[in-house]
């Protein structure tokens, strides 16, 4: 069959980027999918451009690899996303920090490669010695490089370059290759399968030498080993080249651990600083800052709102200040950068119409993913990659998902369920330096309760770990309020309510008359039977704190109607609204029911 342009496109890009590694002095070997293709394979390796260039020659559509270790002065951790790599390395990072910003490709099998200078001593390959989904390829391995094409269809991209900058590798991916997560090697059973020999003769080998043994000891002990116990054993010289790779390292002077620090690991330690130390830090960058203190590079905020009540509009307006550099409420966005919407509920006509009212329908600055359907951000690899790939090829200041519900197919409530999807955001945001906007769905006060963060839908890990928390809550028609709920750095009126206009030509801003006089009494009331229909004069007395009297004058002024529900022993109770209120409707709340634990 014919090479179409498109073969021969991208064939040509394998040839280019392979002749542009090799120039850098990275060794270089085709490769079929994964598997090398040259005659002596790794060994062979090479960064002569002509012998580059016959290979491609040859194996035109060959993928590029590029060994790791001492020749190429590399070594790198595969992230196996789908086997658990990005949770293990999550906790790794807790406990030990964020790794330095560094090279990084995204896989096509939706995984990352993290690549870091090679350290001058030996690092062996391992599979799974970090934990589940973390391979270490070091001395002796090699790497799919962009821009290959996985068996999926979906090409590696650089998420950060090697031009940019390659940082040093963290301690922890460097311990020696025996020493397991807890300071000892893991349990030999009665058989050692193929695929584990290498990793498992390692780990025995490594806590021999760190309690002192020598070659000839860890020798001895592993040739037993691998004769009782490999399936197959492995051979002779094999074993030895274990034995005498772990004699190099120096013993290491055996500490009994104490609490929860692992054995070998270095000893956590807090930085002191004074009272005036501290104030002399610098701030963080004012440029971070997207539209004043509530979108901030690399933070969350969430935008919590009853259904229709406004809350997408609201980020629209938000995004629009961002990317055009427009007024919002009392801060100007930077006009700098560009935004993600991912939207997995909104439909077409809808959109549009948002768009046309957030004066974004002509914004090239805006990027719009829909996926009606949701996303499983929870179960699904091949969604997380495609949200990766973008995030990466965006470069975007602002990203906003919504409804955050529909991003996995979890329990909204379950507490596990919600840290494991806020992780995988939170890792995003710090990897890629966007804002994070995430308006999410409110349950409706009750009448007479103010708006807290307790109100909105699902588990608090939500809100949690977000920076800024805001409620938007719908009075009447062209009027909201404003409920800034939390704010981790402080620049927020926290506890503070702003009274907000809103018509579609303008959408939200604040009234300029809010906070200027007391509502009256009559304001008070016409704003919660405008919120909830039927109510009884001594829920309005609670939810006001005025007394009944003063109640019966205000239903007075507003002409409110009445009508009276049966309650028990023959006894009822008279409900009010307003004069326009659906007289159809059942009441909603009664006495009773508003006040029942």
């Amino acid at each position: 069959m014919a090479a179409t342009h498109q073969d021969e496109q991208a064939a040509g890009e394998l040839l280019a980027a392979a002749l542009t590694y090799a120039a850098t002095g990275l060794l270089v070997l085709p490769l079929d999918g994964k598997v090398p293709r040259n005659r002596g394979g790794l060994t062979n390796a090479s960064s002569d451009p002509e012998v580059v260039a016959d290979w491609w020659r040859r194996w035109p559509d060959a993928n590029v690899g590029i060994r790791t270790g001492t020749e190429s002065g590399l070594v790198a951790l595969d992230v196996d996303t789908p086997k658990g790599g990005a949770g293990t390395l999550a906790e790794l990072e807790r406990k030990h920090g964020k790794l330095a910003k560094t090279a990084r490709v995204l896989t096509g099998g939706g995984g990352e490669h993290i690549y870091f200078k090679h350290p001058g001593r030996e690092v062996r390959n391992s599979a799974g010695r970090l934990g589940a989904g973390l391979d270490v390829r070091g001395d002796g391995g090699y790497l799919v490089v962009p821009p290959s094409i996985h068996d999926s269809g979906r090409v590696y991209k650089w998420i950060r370059p090697l031009e940019r900058g390659i940082a040093d590798p963290p301690a922890w991916l460097l311990d020696d290759p025996g020493a397991s997560r807890n300071g000892s090697a893991p349990p030999v059973g009665d058989a050692i399968p193929q695929g584990e020999r290498d990793t498992t003769l390692a780990s025995l080998a490594g806590t021999m030498r760190r309690r002192g043994m020598g070659e000839a000891e860890i020798l001895a002990a592993l040739k037993v080993a691998n004769t009782q116990r490999c399936r197959p054993p492995l051979e002779e010289r094999e074993v030895e080249r274990i034995a005498a790779s772990i004699s190099r390292y120096r013993p290491k002077q055996q500490v009994a651990p104490t609490g929860d620090q692992e054995a070998g690991q270095e000893p956590f330690r807090l930085e002191v600083l004074s009272a005036r130390d501290l104030c002399a830090l610098p701030d963080p960058p004012a440029s971070d800052e997207l539209l004043g203190p509530l979108l901030v590079r690399g933070q969350r905020l969430v935008l919590g709102a009853h259904t229709g009540e406004g809350k997408t509009t609201c980020a629209f307006q938000a995004i629009r200040a961002v990317v055009l550099g427009t007024p919002f409420l009392e801060w100007t966005g930077r006009g700098e950068g560009r935004a993600l919407i991912l939207d997995a509920e909104q439909g077409l006509r809808s959109v549009k119409r948002r768009l046309r009212e957030s004066c974004l329908d002509d914004c090239d600055q805006v990027d719009y993913v829909r996926v009606p359907d949701g996303l499983a951000l929870d179960t699904d690899p091949q969604h997380v990659a495609a949200v990766e790939e973008t995030l990466a090829a965006g470069e975007y200041a602002l990203v906003c998902a919504d409804p955050l519900y529909k991003l996995h197919t979890g329990d909204s409530n379950a507490e596990r369920e919600a840290v494991d999807l806020m992780r995988r955001f939170d890792d995003w945001r710090e990897r890629y330096g966007f804002a994070l906007l995430l308006p999410v769905h409110c349950r409706k006060p009750l009448p007479g309760t103010k708006f807290s963060i307790h109100d909105l839908f699902g588990s608090s890990a939500y809100v949690r770990g977000a920076e800024v928390v805001l409620g938007l809550q719908r009075l009447r028609d062209g009027y909201s309020r404003l409920h800034f709920l939390k704010d981790r750095d402080g620049d927020l009126p926290i506890g503070a309510t702003w009274g907000l206009l809103f018509d579609r030509n303008e959408g939200f801003r604040r009234d300029p008359d809010d906070g200027k006089h007391e509502p009256s009494t009559a304001d008070q009331v016409r704003d919660l039977l405008e919120q909830t229909p039927w109510m009884t004069k001594a829920a309005l007395t609670t939810a006001t704190g005025k007394k009944m009297r003063t109640i019966e004058q205000a239903l007075r002024e507003l002409d409110a109607t009445s009508r009276r529900t049966p309650g028990g022993s023959g006894r009822g109770e008279n409900l009010y609204a307003l004069p326009d209120a659906d007289t159809d409707s059942q009441p909603t709340h009664t006495r009773s029911a508003l006040f029942e634990d």
